[in-house]
């Protein structure tokens, strides 16, 4: 009864879970890839309409240099910037670490399972655009698995087993005794 109740571990699913978000690591985009919103872009479509030939130049050229140049708050002390080939290693280490929170699933080591999902979330919030969806859907998916439990304290059914032997002892004995006796017969 005491191992009927224990709660069980979903390994299939976390697993399952962990394969969506390694497919997901090469979609990520990078923090400093992030991308002018659409209503700037609206905004920009905006003309006058007694606009000169000079008017409209300055205008453009005010336009073009806008874009040139964004200042933006990301809300982080410092942004790495990576050359493409590093960009390449960190997914794949992402990507690694994601397994190697897998294998310890499997073995069933919570601690490296947490520490390898710890990695992976510092990493994803420090190096990926935390204000895009894909990151936030990869997030919360590490913190949801996360925290399910991996390893469950199996209960001491010691004492149901000695009951079942005991049991079976006492009844061999019996048999015996009384297949003695018939035979003394």
């Amino acid at each position: 009864d005491k191992l009927r109740a224990l709660p069980s571990v979903d390994i299939t699913g976390i697993n399952l879970q962990i394969d969506n978000l390694i497919a997901a690591v090469n979609e990520l985009p990078l923090v400093y890839q992030q991308r002018v919103a659409k209503k700037e872009e609206t905004a920009q479509a905006i003309v006058p309409k007694d606009e000169t030939a000079w008017q409209k130049l300055l205008r453009e050229i005010w336009q073009d240099a806008k874009q040139l140049v964004r200042i933006e708050d990301t809300g982080k002390a410092e942004i790495p910037l990576l050359p493409p080939n590093q960009e390449f290693f960190l997914r794949e280490n992402l990507k690694l670490r994601l397994l190697s929170a897998r294998l310890a699933l499997l073995s069933r080591d919570e601690d490296g399972f947490r520490q390898e999902l710890k990695t992976a979330q510092l990493w994803t919030a420090r190096h990926f655009d935390g204000k895009s969806n894909e990151v936030m859907r990869v997030l919360a998916g590490l913190k949801k698995i996360a925290a399910s439990p991996v390893s469950i304290e199996l209960p001491d059914v010691s004492p149901s087993l000695q009951a079942v032997r005991n049991y079976r002892l006492t009844h061999e004995h019996a048999a015996e005794r009384s297949l003695a006796k018939k035979t003394a017969r």
